[in-house]
């Protein structure tokens, strides 16, 4: 173990040359195995600046480094005076030459196991935290487990977990550059585990940024969280960026990150926790070199494409509590000049299940909603599925309910796919059940809905499916698959355009527009056959074109639901229309200038007030929610 103390305040730590004493770091200072001094095995503490050389030999080394071991404890302790920055910690040495004394990186810079920075008030305190800068740089990959200062934070490393703790800054940035600090290969990565609320940043104060800038991959609210994690994440439910809680009443609280966030990646993003931005979401996956290179803020690159397949990936893991959400004003994935290359909205492994007594309400899935535009780009493959949910009563006094939607809402919605014949998109609803043979009442939705308060546009060089799933109850269940703008709506695709209903009377397969909708279709060729197996599991069918396959009722709607033919209100462009009935299938419709149409659930235009809040609102309520009436269920449904 390595202890360095520099005129500290009295009580705190042994006290040494007085107030602004420095540390200069002009050698190497290397530490063995084990935890050290309160839990790390080289400290370092001062009042004055701690500043390292970045061309001598001068890395901070410990021989044994992990995520537990071989930590590197570093604090200041001085008031900021003048209005001015105050003290820095200035760790950048990250040389890749010279000896070395760690087990995983070559070279003589920084090496070390979990880290805790924090520029300090003279006195000790961190509220706030004093304003000095903190920078630090290394040559293996860095575990973040606290970092705080009124000030800004650059880390330039291998790789970036920031796994617990706090972080706390003005303008924060995380740069994750793989092997190499100058050429692009995908190697690096940045894992958040560890909710970063408003008031983290910028001290809750207006301005402020969170950057988080990789050469390979970003994964917000990863795998690889331990177990203590878990459980913290958990509790927070699993909100990343923003907060959201629930007391005992059901009534949610949301706090909005208001500050600029940046998720830049030369590969994939990918994200199991919730978002709740104010501004601009964008998720720029596939990024060019110039935007993930190191300090790219300094240069404000343009937006290009890069050399790596990058995509986009917002999942719903398997025992998940609570529900994916994401929402910000606008969203945008991938850009026109850079699309990502696929798209993923997949709540296939989340599991509501609402058994028991009394109210229950388990709500689960996921929502990605922005009040203002939303924009996706892609070139390969895009998905929105939902996943299952079950509610069985055990008495007269059981109220319950259960959900797993995947639901995409936006004020306008903008999906462009250019990948040619792969290039599809597939809507896919879940699995509902519900019994209430045992009295009370049970309600289960699995439902996958598009919507646009104002208008949705697909282009896509595939095939566009929209599919339900599977309802059985006897109670209240629904597996419906919709696109739903109010006006206008247009969908261009160069493959087939398949509206396919479920089995079961809750599995309808619905295209809703309360205008006029044109549709243009490019399939019929051989190359875009797709293929049709009746609900009975007898024969198959191939076909192509514009193709409805449902039961009684499915067919094409105009104004006052009455049925009509393709012309003025519903207008087919290309391909073949043809319809198949299967009696096993609930209805599957094309309806235009159709009066709204409102779910078994509640439609996400609650999604759309909840994201349509003044900026100045933090919280939401959801208070007195019933089955019977479905005004206050929870937003994510």
């Amino acid at each position: 173990m390595r202890s360095l103390f520099s005129g500290l305040p009295s009580g705190l730590e042994p006290t040494g040359g007085g107030v602004n004493a420095p540390i200069l770091i002009n050698g190497p200072i290397w530490s063995g195995s084990g935890t050290g001094y309160s839990g790390y095995t080289t400290n370092l503490f001062s009042t004055g600046n701690i500043v390292q050389s970045k061309v001598n030999d001068a890395g901070i080394q410990a021989l044994n480094n992990s995520p537990t071991n071989g930590g590197l404890r570093v604090v200041s302790f001085n008031n900021t005076s003048g209005g001015g920055v105050g003290t820095w910690l200035d760790l950048q040495n990250n040389k890749a030459t010279g000896t070395d004394n760690c087990s995983n990186g070559v070279g003589s810079g920084n090496c070390v196991g979990p880290l805790f920075l924090e520029a300090r008030m003279a006195a000790g305190g961190t509220s706030p935290y004093s304003a000095g800068n903190i920078s630090y740089s290394s040559i293996n990959g860095t575990t973040i487990f606290g970092v705080g200062t009124a000030a800004d934070i650059v880390f330039q490393n291998p790789s970036i977990t920031l796994a617990g703790g706090v972080i706390k800054g003005t303008n924060v940035y995380f740069y994750a550059y793989g092997s190499s600090t100058t050429t692009q290969d995908g190697t690096g990565s940045i894992t958040l585990e560890v909710p970063i609320t408003n008031a983290d940043i910028n001290q809750g104060n207006a301005g402020g940024s969170l950057n988080l800038i990789a050469d390979g991959n970003i994964n917000i609210s990863g795998s690889s969280a331990t177990a203590a994690t878990e459980t913290a994440l958990i509790n927070a439910e699993r909100t990343l960026i923003g907060s959201r809680s629930t007391n005992g009443q059901g009534t949610v609280t949301v706090t909005k990150f208001k500050h600029d966030f940046k998720l830049v990646a030369s590969k994939d993003i990918n994200l199991t926790g919730s978002i709740y931005l104010q501004g601009t979401l964008d998720l720029r996956a596939g990024a060019s070199a110039a935007e993930t290179a190191t300090l790219a803020h300094l240069n404000s690159p343009a937006v290009g494409a890069g050399t790596l397949p990058g995509s986009v990936s917002i999942s719903a893991p398997a025992g998940r509590t609570f529900p994916v959400e994401v929402i910000a004003d606008t969203i945008r994935i991938g850009a026109s000049n850079a699309p990502v290359t696929d798209v993923t909205i997949d709540a296939s492994l989340a599991s509501s299940t609402a058994t028991g007594t009394g109210n229950v309400i388990k709500d689960l899935g996921i929502s990605m909603a922005s009040a203002g535009a939303m924009d996706i780009y892609y070139k390969g493959a895009m998905q929105i599925k939902a996943g299952s949910a079950s509610a069985t009563t055990a008495d007269a006094g059981s109220n319950l309910f259960a959900s797993a939607n995947a639901k995409v809402a936006a004020d306008t919605v903008n999906i462009v796919g250019s990948g040619g014949l792969t290039n599809t998109l597939d809507i896919k609803a879940g699995t509902a059940t519900s019994n209430t043979s045992a009295g009370g009442s049970g309600s289960a939705v699995a439902d996958v809905t598009l919507f646009g308060k104002t208008s949705v546009k697909i282009s896509t060089g595939g095939s566009v499916l929209l599919r339900s799933g599977t309802s059985s109850t006897t109670g209240s269940a629904s597996a419906a698959a919709t696109i739903d703008p109010v006006v206008p709506l247009t969908i261009s695709t160069g493959g087939n355009l398949i509206v396919q209903a479920g089995v079961g009377p809750g599995s309808a397969a619905l295209i809703l527009n309360q205008g006029d909708i044109v549709l243009t279709v490019g399939g019929g060729g051989t190359s875009y056959s797709y293929t049709y197996t009746a609900a009975s599991g007898g024969a198959t069918t191939n076909v192509s074109g514009l193709v409805l396959i449902g039961g009684a009722g499915s067919g094409l709607y105009g104004a006052n639901k009455l049925a009509i033919t393709l012309g003025d209100e519903i207008k087919l462009i290309g391909g073949p229309y043809t319809r198949l009935i299967d009696g096993g299938l609930a209805k599957a419709s094309i309806e235009a200038n159709s009066p709204r149409s409102l779910f078994v659930d509640g439609d996400l235009l609650n999604y759309l007030v909840y994201a349509t809040n003044e900026s100045t609102a933090s919280a939401r309520l959801r208070v007195g929610r019933s089955i019977a009436d479905d005004s206050d269920l929870p937003s994510c449904n």
